[in-house]
């Protein structure tokens, strides 16, 4: 019997470490370390104007492959090369994994740098024959930054462990466990290290980077960019669906803040399916050169309220690493506007309310924005934090109430044995 009450102990406490650690924040250098490293060895840069062509999908594909041994194909081998052979279909699910937009025909690749990739269409595979070859370059990552819900990676070619002033700079997805490459393109330079997620970044420490959403105290009136003299407000953006002001010394000389609409918002919609299921999305980010910077001070951004709102049940809404956080706001009823003020940028949500699940206090109609938004947390902060926590509390919960109805079966069961 105790046997089995020790199991049930040590299954619930298992349980509850599994529920603390399920929002603990992952660095992804390795993954793309791993997964980005053979770009070195793709002719060219997939993007709008110059698409991935179907022998550089078809190589980052095979670069991927996990126990390629598996696949190895002695029929085909020849004295100096060896072939893997890997089914179409499962070859083809890959490099969608990998690639974001897919335009080329794979069955036309045809690499011939260190390995060919070549389609053999009576047998339905995609030969990868590997070639002999010594050494050669890849690219190391440096680091990357987040916006919204792309991963800016930078790179810099190693040849022969010698690091060369080539850099690389990609927009990824996660996704799964691959890097799901949107783009990449040369630059000149990559970010100064302590701007970037690297290698070394702890994540408990809350000074990761300045393109990361990180916990903020209540600001004193100095670091407020509106209260230094002669602060006067600007308008660096305004469109249909949004005006963000702010004054000019708020940012850098020469830096610009864009806003724009996110259209892929299949995560967005999970994040908040709690609190809402009627939204639009912004990535709201602030560059200097090829540098995210962020504000020295508030931001004020005014969002248009959607046709077919409820101007009464919306909010503004900061999601970031599965969680979101529901700001203060002041809502226009009569000019269907909602503005609130940001510290840092990132993805911000206008969403209606589907749920009563935000007090009074979070949105008013008349009164001025007085109060500081908290932005969501990392999820390596586990003080309360929206959306992530609560499969937290519910696996500790559900802990406590096993060990505890265990507790008193084993209690009674005993006093009842002694009675006799």
């Amino acid at each position: 019997m105790k046997k089995i009450l020790s199991a049930i102990i040590c299954f619930c406490l298992i349980l509850s470490v599994c529920g603390m650690s399920a929002v603990a924040q992952t660095n992804y250098c390795q993954l793309f370390n791993d997964q980005l490293g053979g770009l070195a060895f793709v002719k060219k840069f997939g993007n709008e104007e110059n698409p991935w062509t179907a022998s550089d999908i078809a190589f980052m594909t095979s670069w991927n492959l996990k126990n390629l041994s598996s696949y190895r194909n002695a029929d085909k081998d020849t004295e100096f090369e060896e072939v893997y052979s890997v089914p179409k279909a499962e070859f083809e699910a890959l490099a969608k994994k990998l690639f974001y937009d897919i335009k080329a025909d794979l069955t036309t690749a045809n690499y011939n740098g260190m390995r060919a990739v070549r389609y053999d269409a009576e047998a339905q595979t995609y030969d990868i024959i590997l070639k002999p070859a010594g050494g050669g370059a890849h690219y190391h990552i440096c680091g990357y930054q987040q916006a919204s819900e792309k991963y800016i990676i930078y790179m810099q070619l190693v040849d022969y462990e010698e690091y060369l002033e080539e850099y690389i700079k990609c927009v990824a997805f996660v996704e799964g466990g691959y890097a799901k490459l949107v783009s990449c393109k040369k630059t000149d330079s990559v970010p100064p290290e302590k701007e970037l997620i690297t290698f070394n970044t702890d994540f408990s420490d809350s000074t990761v980077s300045s393109s990361q959403p990180t916990s903020s105290s209540e600001p004193t009136q100095s670091e407020d960019a509106s209260s230094k003299p002669g602060a006067e407000n600007k308008v660096w953006v305004k469109n249909d669906d949004v005006k963000i002001e702010a004054p000019e010394n708020v940012l850098p000389k020469g830096a610009k803040i864009t806003a724009s609409k996110i259209t892929e918002t299949a995560r967005i919609a999970t994040i908040i399916k709690d609190l809402s299921e009627k939204f639009v999305a912004f990535d709201i980010t602030a560059t200097n050169g090829n540098k995210t910077v962020k504000p020295d001070g508030k931001v004020t951004v005014t969002f248009k309220i959607p046709e077919g709102y409820e101007a009464e049940s919306t909010v503004v809404l900061y999601v970031a690493d599965g969680a979101y956080e529901i700001l203060n706001s002041t809502v226009d009823a009569e000019n269907r506007t909602i503005t609130a003020k940001l510290s840092h940028f990132s993805t911000y949500v206008v969403a209606q309310k589907t749920t009563e699940t935000v007090s009074s206090e979070d949105t008013t109609s008349s009164k001025p924005e007085t109060t500081t938004s908290k932005p969501a947390k990392p999820n390596n902060d586990k003080k309360e934090e929206s959306g992530s926590v609560w499969p937290t509390i519910i696996a500790v919960v559900v802990a406590l109430a096993v060990i505890g109805g265990a507790g008193a079966w084993y209690f009674l069961y005993f006093k009842k044995i002694n009675k006799k």
